[in-house]
């Protein structure tokens, strides 16, 4: 997810790699847009983009793309899952 205060840069994102924005206009707040993939193919074709000029969230896209192109037992998912939360938590992956 992707959120920012300018409209013009998630709608950018949507139109060239798909996926959905949400707007989020609560009130006392300044209005932010979230733009989200949910297909597969979007996120994996935007992770194999971005990967070469990833530096600290790095791992956790390899774990990701690691789950998306392998077919995986529910142990092993359950097991990327974690390590994603980890790594995203400050820890170590495995």
């Amino acid at each position: 997810m992707v959120s920012n205060s300018c409209r013009v840069v998630v709608e950018w994102l949507q139109k060239r790699f798909g996926g959905r924005i949400y707007v989020d206009n609560r009130r006392g707040r300044r209005v932010s847009y979230s733009w989200r993939l949910y297909r597969k193919e979007e996120v994996r074709r935007l992770l194999r983009m971005v990967l070469p000029f990833l530096k600290v969230r790095r791992r956790q896209a390899e774990l990701v793309l690691y789950y998306l192109e392998n077919d995986l037992p529910v142990e092993e998912m359950e097991e990327v899952f974690e390590a994603v939360h980890r790594l995203n938590n400050g820890g170590d992956a495995m």
